[in-house]
């Protein structure tokens, strides 16, 4: 599995960083600027899934990630992001981020192979 450290940045809105959203995930809109939507073609181009969507105020990507997810049969609870400020410092727990902050997402891109229950496999890619 090929990994590496991809920056996006932009205005964000809905964070849900202090408590889960409906779905039961830490998530937040992010309204990606210039640079970030350079970025996120070039990792739609290496193969990720998410979808960019547009609204009045601009496009957008969803990131999210569960309270808990399944790995080889065990389920494991996942911590909500690590938010800091613009200075390195930790983010106050439970000190919620305002609509219209501008935020930079440190995730995650991962390549992967593809297991089918029908014995299939194929290259696939994400982000986290």
């Amino acid at each position: 599995m090929a990994s590496k450290q991809v920056n996006l940045s932009g205005k964000a809105k809905f964070l849900r960083l202090v408590q889960p959203d409906k779905f039961n995930k830490w998530s937040l809109l992010l309204y990606l600027d210039k640079p970030s939507l350079n970025t996120w073609a070039e990792l739609k181009e290496a193969g990720i899934m998410n979808a960019l969507k547009m609204d009045q105020d601009g496009q957008y990507v969803r990131l999210a990630r569960p309270l808990s997810k399944e790995f080889r049969g065990v389920k494991t609870q996942m911590t909500p992001p690590i938010v800091i400020d613009k200075d390195g410092n930790l983010w106050p727990q439970g000190v919620a981020i305002g609509n219209g902050s501008d935020v930079t997402a440190h995730l995650s891109f991962y390549t992967y192979t593809k297991q089918s229950q029908y014995g299939g496999s194929g290259q696939g890619a994400a982000i986290r």
